[in-house]
């Protein structure tokens, strides 16, 4: 045996070369083949153990050790390649998406950018350049100049200028939580207004306590109303949550410049005059704000023109804020008392609408989270509740609703799906965060019809409706969903591949577009979360 050893080691130490040589070899190969490389050693371990000694006498245990030290070092050759290949897979597809923008794409973004146009709202930093960026890339792909040129000019109107405080005042706005109305006010005893829509403590001493006061006067003439839209009108993006107004008809869109009487709808005290230049396809467009007493608000927005009183409140005072110009966007507060029925205005032009709002502060709405909402939207109601009787039954006949009834505006069925959602810290009151909008609700017109209002972020601006089913997990009843572990899917007649969506907790959402139908298997591949 002893005289055998010399023998067994210099064979031991030729099958190490051996085995090194195919190392080398294999490796070769495995930076081709990636993978296949652990495969074929594995076959040769398993050839090579098979015997309980090679014909050199040497243990298969020692074989096996050296094919597995070859085999962990082609796999950490392999993996970097595999990464690296993945890595330029990936990048050259998102660099490819980035630099290119389809004619579909383009449609929809002038759609975005008219609609936010024609709302007249300022866009915070985030979404402006979320659309700079996409105008850019459109001029790129060689879309028609002229379009990209006129979108250009559209949008640079909606950014909000450095020294401009738009939103700010909203986000710092009261909210009311657990408080009475009356708390509120012993805390605000300031000389100016927190939120500019409602009075200081020293302005409400002035107006009277609400008791039986009702509106009087219609805001126009109704011969000349062809139809009201309720509340819950939904239009993404700028209304993908539910609105908190009615529209007035009064002429098609678009159809004539003409103009009709505005009229004060009781004796009240006219509280704050807004005001934008180039806001819808009109030179100006005005909101006027009053109060019926202490706790109800109303308003009017997209006034054409001011009646000599109100022109003479608006040259007489300043701005409310810094930064802003009357010949450019401007928030003028006072307090000045108005008669029932005495014109305030004039509306109609080309955009043929106005808007008719109102909330009061004894009345407060359920929704999911209020802290993302501001003082306004929690106090929501039905202006035509507040008219005398016979005016308010002939109001009611004019909304375009099967019932007649006023429409709906928190939709919210805590812990349910029903509802609006949140990307991110967005507010509901901001003004500039609608592309992180979502809402699962009824339609203001049709209820029996279910739709998804999305803003922009996980998939395109747009609504997808379609009938609600009772069970299952496709187009499942939205208060019906709830956090149990189920992923659900919805499809729309008209829309372009499916909508998956499961909620972990009763305050969160993920969400994802995907092409394919519900009819395939429901996986989530790279979903965006949403919040209450």
């Amino acid at each position: 045996m002893f005289t055998h050893r010399p023998y067994v080691q210099n064979g031991f130490s030729f099958m190490i070369i051996l085995f090194l040589v195919a190392g080398i070899t294999v490796l070769g190969i495995g930076v081709h083949q990636q993978k296949k490389a652990p495969v074929e050693v594995e076959k040769l371990v398993q050839s090579q153990t098979s015997e309980k000694q090679t014909p050199l006498g040497i243990p298969t245990t020692t074989i096996e050790s050296v094919v597995a030290q070859t085999k962990q070092q082609l796999e950490s050759e392999v993996r970097p390649l595999e990464k690296k290949s993945t890595t330029i897979q990936k990048t050259t597809t998102n660099t490819t998406k980035a630099l290119t923008i389809t004619s579909g794409n383009f449609q929809q973004l002038i759609g975005e950018i008219t609609i936010l146009s024609k709302a007249g709202n300022l866009i915070g930093s985030e979404h402006y350049t979320r659309l700079q960026d996409a105008l850019d890339r459109a001029a790129k792909t060689g879309m028609e100049s002229i379009e990209v040129q006129k979108l250009q000019k559209m949008l640079d109107a909606l950014k909000i200028p450095q020294s401009h405080p738009a939103g700010n005042y909203q986000k710092s706005s009261p909210t009311l939580p657990q408080q009475t109305t009356e708390t509120y006010r012993a805390n605000n005893q300031a000389v100016f207004r927190s939120d500019p829509e409602i009075p200081h403590a020293g302005e409400i001493a002035q107006i009277p306590v609400c008791g039986n006061q009702q509106f009087l006067t219609s805001p126009v003439d109704l011969s000349k109303v062809f139809s009201v839209t309720p509340r819950g009108n939904l239009g993404p993006p700028g209304h993908t949550f539910p609105t908190e107004h009615m529209f007035f008809h009064v002429s098609a869109g678009g159809a004539s410049t003409e103009t009709i009487p505005l009229l004060s709808p009781a004796d009240v005290y006219i509280t704050l005059i807004s005001f934008g230049h180039g806001m819808t396809q009109d030179p100006v467009d005005y909101t006027i704000w009053f109060a019926l007493c202490r706790d109800v608000i109303g308003y009017y927005n997209h006034v054409k023109s001011l009646s000599p009183e109100l022109e003479k409140i608006v040259a007489e005072k300043e701005c409310r804020f810094s930064g802003e110009s009357k010949q450019t966007r401007c928030n003028i507060e006072t307090l000045t008392p108005i008669k029932n029925a005495v014109p305030l205005g004039a509306v109609g032009r080309l955009q043929g609408n106005f808007d008719f709002g109102i909330f009061d502060l004894r009345k407060k709405l359920l929704f999911a989270n209020p802290a993302r909402y501001g003082t306004r939207s929690l106090y929501i109601q039905c202006a035509f509740d507040y008219y005398e009787p016979s005016l308010k039954s002939r109001l009611y006949a004019l909304l375009d609703r099967a019932d007649h009834s006023c429409g709906e505006v928190a939709q919210d069925k805590p812990g349910t799906l029903q509802g609006n959602w949140f990307a991110g810290n967005a507010q509901g009151n901001s003004g500039t965060d609608w592309n992180k909008y979502l809402a699962f609700v009824k339609d203001n017109k049709n209820p029996e019809t279910s739709v998804i209002s999305i803003g922009g972020t996980f998939t395109d601006v747009g609504k997808w409706e379609f009938k609600a089913t009772a069970s299952g997990t496709i187009n499942r009843e939205f208060k019906d969903v709830t956090p149990d572990s189920v992923t659900y899917c919805y499809e729309a007649t008209g829309k372009s591949g499916r909508i998956l969506l499961a909620m972990p907790t009763t305050q969160t959402l993920k969400i994802e577009h995907q092409q394919n139908t519900c009819a395939a298997q429901f996986e989530f591949i790279s979903p965006t979360l949403y919040s209450r």
